[in-house]
């Protein structure tokens, strides 16, 4: 489980089609790759609503 995310919580990031600076978490899962983990961020943007994915790697959420 990605430990510093959860969902509802607002981050930082930047918005590739409003260029807002805030998104919600939506949903944050662990992804196994065949060497390494990573962890995958589904964020919503609070200004217009588009809905994107970020990966991280393991030591972001370890």
């Amino acid at each position: 489980m990605l430990l510093n995310y959860n969902k509802g919580q607002i981050i930082q990031y930047r918005c590739p089609k409003c260029f807002n600076n805030e998104a919600v978490v939506l949903k944050a899962e662990d992804k196994d790759f065949t060497e390494k983990t990573a962890g995958v961020l589904w964020v919503q943007c609070q200004e217009c609503g588009f809905n994107d994915n970020v990966l991280l790697p393991a030591k972001d959420f370890a």
